[in-house]
């Protein structure tokens, strides 16, 4: 995660170390996908062997070869790699590319010759080996995953908008550094479940407005919630918490989004947790598009990039690298489906002209227990905001 600091008065963004780590397994993802999608180089046999291995994703693979496995492994000790990556680091290091890697600015010719053919061999193996069918099952059972969370993330997000407006709120709860439950996963998961408890039991009294405390009515419930955890090197174990409230009841997201981050901190962790608003943040502008705060049922814009940016993100990080806890705790918790509206209730429903319909997402019925395709109007082209 990449955050806006305040340093000597001048705003910075503050980028942990393993940052450049997380990048150079997408990289990897990438270049080996690309490497087996390749057709193999028909080069004249004329030219040296340098100049045949010459190519982009030559260059590429020299690139991802200056970080060592022992580096990643460093950065991600609880974590379990793509398939990609643990295939393109077998290979490599069959073939010493990385001790190769380690001494290339010193090599002589017949040294650089040698490396170069070491790179090929390296590349007709990574190629085999995507080939066999374990491997195969095992990349399709990988992305299976993902695509199964990140469906069922999307469509709960999408049920959420059976209300007209949807009030969404984004904070990250994390431990404060030297903190021992922030690296064992058996005090950060009761911390998590304190969170849960919290956001479903005493949230909703907390942010119930006023003239509903006077008149004792029911505090209204949260309309839904998805936490993602995760695991860095310098943060430990964190949570990104994702709520949705009734934008017809509830409108201070700011507020609410402190209310939560100072309970985090000050009730749950003992002053042992900190926090990041990102509500917050949106407000004062550090995004170039936001996608929280009060969105409406009609904005595809901001429903776009809520899916796109916002939900997604607990999913995403999943890909490359999932952390794994030892036990069998899900990593996503979300609350449970949204409840069909009431057909009796009155007020004349929304009418549309056909020419305004455009196909975005599905609700779900509780009633029938299945989603239900609807549309929702088109949106008028709007200029790019800057922020």
């Amino acid at each position: 995660m990449i955050y806006h600091d305040t340093f000597n008065g001048k705003e910075c963004l503050r980028i942990p170390l393993g940052f450049q780590e997380a990048k150079h397994i997408e990289d990897v993802v990438a270049l080996t996908r690309d490497l087996i999608a390749e057709t193999p180089p028909q080069c004249p046999e004329a030219k040296a062997r340098t100049q045949r291995s010459s190519s982009i994703l030559d260059d590429r693979l020299q690139l991802v070869l200056r970080l060592t496995p022992s580096q990643l492994q460093e950065h991600f000790p609880k974590h379990r790699l793509h398939p990609y990556v643990d295939l393109f680091i077998q290979c490599a290091a069959k073939e010493h590319l990385f001790d190769w890697m380690s001494i290339s600015e010193a090599l002589s010719q017949f040294e650089r010759h040698k490396y170069a053919a070491a790179r090929q061999r390296m590349i007709a193996s990574l190629r085999a080996g995507a080939r066999d069918a374990k491997f195969r099952s095992r990349v399709k059972a990988h992305q299976d995953k993902i695509r199964r969370n990140l469906s069922v993330i999307r469509r709960y997000t999408d049920a959420q908008f059976r209300h007209s407006r949807v009030l969404v709120i984004r904070v990250d709860c994390m431990f404060v550094e030297g903190f021992a439950p922030a690296h064992d996963w058996t005090s950060a998961r009761s911390y998590r479940e304190a969170l849960i408890k919290f956001l479903n039991r005493d949230l909703p009294s907390v942010i119930q407005p006023t003239r509903r405390r006077v008149a004792k009515e029911k505090p209204e419930p949260l309309a839904g919630y998805i936490i993602g955890t995760e695991y860095g090197v310098e943060t430990g174990w964190h949570f990104h918490v994702t709520l949705f409230l009734n934008g017809n009841s509830f409108q201070n997201d700011v507020g609410i989004a402190a209310a939560i981050c100072l309970t985090w901190k000050n009730r749950i962790t003992c002053c042992n947790g900190r926090y990041y608003n990102c509500n917050l943040a949106a407000k004062e502008g550090r995004y170039n598009a936001v996608g929280i705060g009060m969105i409406h049922r009609r904005d595809a814009a901001a429903r776009a990039i809520l899916d796109s940016r916002v939900t997604s993100y607990t999913v995403k990080g999943c890909y490359f690298a999932e952390a794994q806890t030892g036990t069998k705790d899900r990593l996503l918790n979300k609350g449970g489906w949204p409840k069909e509206n009431d057909p009796k209730k009155g007020g004349r429903p929304e009418t549309w002209t056909r020419a305004q319909y455009v196909p975005l997402t599905q609700v779900f019925s509780e009633k029938k227990r299945r989603f239900f395709q609807i549309r929702i109007p088109k949106e008028a082209a709007q200029p790019p905001v800057s922020y």
